[in-house]
């Protein structure tokens, strides 16, 4: 999993229960931990922007957001990136400017997803979107809005009941931009 943001939530940025490989991600401002290893496997997050140049707390030596075992696995995460600049993510989320506000999307709230996901984004005009959930292996598993949505910032929910629990993405697509991002 690479170039996500999980920030903002009331309590972990992201929970895993199995092997995962992270790289390029940005960990920073959770009110519990930034990474849970729930399981017994091994989480490979080398590179990740901890919130601090100090690197992760927790199991780690700094004062950035926490790395939390609940699980007898363990978390690889040195060396860890120094600043929350990843020059490889910016062709998916860069999606350039229009007028006075930037087309961008959010961290959806809350993370973990506990039943409904508030997934918000920012359109610098009113514009046609699509607004699309996908799996781990890139299949589409729910639509949140296929339409014009009008200028400045909307907050859309998105009901995860039917879905198993899990990593998802969602990609937010809007007359040649671009920009995605995850949940737990």
């Amino acid at each position: 999993m690479t170039c996500n943001t999980f920030s903002g939530n009331g309590g972990d940025g992201l929970w895993l229960d199995g092997a995962a490989a992270l790289t390029s991600n940005s960990f920073f401002n959770n009110a519990a931990s930034g990474l849970v290893n729930m399981g017994a496997s091994v989480i490979d997050a080398r590179n990740n922007w901890w919130g601090n140049a100090s690197g992760p707390g927790g199991i780690g030596p700094g004062t950035g957001d926490e790395i939390k075992l609940n699980g007898t696995g363990s978390v690889v995460f040195t060396p860890w990136a120094l600043t929350p600049s990843f020059p490889a993510c910016i062709p998916v989320l860069d999606a350039g400017t229009r007028g006075s506000m930037a087309f961008r999307l959010y961290p959806c709230a809350p993370n973990p997803v506990r039943r409904v996901a508030m997934i918000r984004f920012d359109l610098p005009r009113a514009a046609h979107v699509r607004l699309a959930v996908y799996d781990l292996q890139g299949r589409e598993v729910g639509i949140v809005a296929d339409g014009v949505q009008p200028a400045g910032s909307t907050t859309l929910r998105f009901d995860t009941s039917g879905l198993q629990s899990g990593i998802y993405f969602y990609r937010l697509d809007s007359e040649g931009s671009a920009t995605r991002s995850a949940w737990s």
